[in-house]
């Protein structure tokens, strides 16, 4: 998929473009966006010790948003 950021995106595929730096006109591959956010709900799952599988409260939707903008998990930043 060629990013075109004129579009509108998810909020989390808009979080994956700025935590990867994607710009316009680069390609991103499903797999890799996929991965990546399956990757982000097992960690901050883990790290709230908490089972929302179906959706995550308000209160808690919010935080997950600040998680996954944030690039981290753990302390280690991704590349």
């Amino acid at each position: 998929m060629i990013i075109d950021k004129s579009q509108k995106y998810n909020t989390y595929f808009m979080a994956y473009l700025k935590v990867h730096d994607i710009k316009d006109g680069e390609e991103v591959r499903a797999v890799d966006y996929m991965a990546w956010i399956t990757s982000k709900h097992h960690a901050f799952r883990e790290i709230k010790k908490c089972g929302y599988y179906n959706g995550f409260p308000p209160e808690v939707q919010d935080e997950f948003n600040e998680f996954i903008l944030s690039g981290c998990v753990r302390g280690m930043v991704e590349r």
